[in-house]
């Protein structure tokens, strides 16, 4: 593919950060960063061509301690009051703001101005459903073994910057040569199989377009899933085969092991916790908040595939953004953010710097809009994650009529796939997240055997044509699926 242009220089260069911070060698011979990853460990992995948001990874081979807040009963999203679903899910909110704590080793000023905000704290994950919930909607579906809320604790870590070629270590984590291990054996291929086929889908796709005809919704996110048997042992196998075709700013390798039966309020409901596992390689932010109270998202909503032949590619892209279809998708989604930030924000503060602009990563251009405010004084990450959740990208406008039809219309529940993995300062507050696209869940099933799932689908408006929204998913889908066996 056409390469994308390096981000810009920061300003002063990067000096050795003192106390907790330390300098250590460049460990890779490029700018691509690849650690001996295995069960249990962290990985924040930006890859792909060199921009502002693939520009940083983190790796952390020992996580402090883990946090789960599972559901009281695999019908409870279905079955109890609105009320008590949104309580719940904010009691989670709760137990996980007190477990985070105020540990974090201060980011030095020259880091923190190239675009890094974590010393410590926590890396967690808001399921779709977790999200459901505390907006009160209720589901027809069975709940699925994924935790609702989940994080984990981390205080020794390496981070790394691809742009600068400079690395540290925070904290006190085992030492890079000490986490060398022999290379993977290849992970099995999974054998995908699908919830729908074409005709279902394009059935469904017109039933959605007769509630937009209705006046119901203007937009909303139709999806489907894949799923397959797997291993938890070949877990980081896989994970390392899929970063070698999907490369993306937002990727991570997030590992929850199973967790014993207890009662404990930091693991919500009596009952053991199924192991858990998400392979993301997202190209999208959901939410960042820097230590100074500012917010950025970046929606996306608009694709169109990519070429090998440098004047194709560049056509596909101007047709793109010049697209009245995509473009309309993108406006009111973008549209809908600026009212989910209104939330959270300071009177006043809202602004669009950036509108319809295409970007382009490995396999797709995407047309994206970013939308900026301030956080209104005394909310902080938690709150907006309650207020914020499910991400509008992956809903629809207007939000809650798009989630009780979307519900009403997949065919199964969505679990962790669009919902959010993020980043949580413990001392300043700042965060970063991502909306969970392209990404592989995994949800053990006892034994060291589970499931994998994975997500893909679009926005669908009035002018939306079912075919080409079939062949939109599977677009997005291919370099997940098409490594196997091509969907059912």
């Amino acid at each position: 593919m056409p390469p994308s242009p390096p981000p810009a220089p920061c300003g002063r260069p990067i000096t050795a950060p003192q106390g907790k911070w330390r300098e250590v060698p460049w460990p890779f011979e490029g700018s691509e960063v690849t650690v001996p990853l295995k069960a249990g460990q962290l990985w924040l992995d930006s890859a792909g061509p060199l921009t502002e948001r693939a520009r940083w990874s983190l790796y952390c081979p020992r996580p402090s301690s883990s946090f789960r807040w599972e559901w009281p009963g695999p019908r409870y999203l279905r079955t109890a009051p609105a009320d008590a679903r949104r309580r719940w899910m904010a009691e989670g909110l709760e137990a996980l703001r007190t477990f985070k704590g105020a540990r974090s080793a201060a980011v030095p000023a020259e880091v923190a101005q190239c675009g890094w905000g974590f010393g410590g704290g926590l890396v967690g994950m808001l399921s779709y459903e977790g999200a459901l919930a505390l907006q009160g909607v209720n589901s027809r579906h069975r709940l699925t073994p994924a935790p609702p809320l989940s994080a984990l604790l981390v205080h020794d870590f390496y981070l790394f910057d691809r742009h600068a070629r400079r690395a540290w270590q925070v904290g006190a984590p085992p030492p890079l040569e000490a986490c060398r291990q022999p290379p993977l054996s290849p992970a099995p291929q999974p054998y995908w199989r699908s919830a729908l086929d074409a005709p279902q889908w394009c059935a469904r796709v017109e039933r959605l377009r007769a509630h937009i005809a209705a006046g119901d919704v203007f937009q909303a996110n139709y999806t489907m899933q894949w799923h397959a048997p797997f291993e938890a042992r070949n877990l980081a196998a896989l994970y390392q085969s899929q970063r070698t075709r999907v490369q993306a700013p937002f990727g991570a390798f997030y590992h929850l092991p199973s967790s014993p039966p207890t009662a404990n309020s930091l693991n919500g409901a009596k009952g053991r916790g199924a192991e858990f596992a998400l392979l993301a390689s997202s190209v999208e932010r959901f939410i960042a908040l820097d230590r100074h109270g500012w917010l950025e998202t970046r929606p996306i909503k608009g694709t169109a595939p990519r070429s090998a032949q440098v004047t194709t590619d560049a056509q596909l892209k101007a047709a793109l953004a010049q697209d009245p279809k995509e473009r309309a998708e993108n406006l009111m989604i973008t549209d809908l953010m600026r009212h989910d930030l209104g939330i959270v924000a300071e009177a006043g503060s809202v602004s669009v710097p950036e509108l319809l602009q295409v970007e382009s990563f490995e396999r797709v251009h995407h047309l994206v809009s970013a939308v900026r405010a301030r956080l209104k004084a005394g909310l902080d990450g938690f709150d907006i994650l309650q207020m914020t959740t499910p991400p509008g990208s992956v809903t629809g406008a207007p939000k809650r009529r798009a989630l009780e039809i979307i519900d009403a219309l997949e065919p199964e529940s969505r679990g962790a796939y669009c919902g959010t993995l993020f980043w949580m300062d413990s001392a300043t507050g700042a965060m970063d997240s991502m909306v969970i696209i392209r990404s592989v869940a995994f949800t053990g099933r006892g034994e060291g055997k589970g499931q994998l799932s994975f997500g893909a689908g679009g926005g669908i408006t009035w002018p939306s044509q079912a075919e080409h929204e079939w062949q939109e998913a599977l677009l997005k889908a291919a370099p997940f699926t098409s490594a196997s066996n091509a969907p059912s």
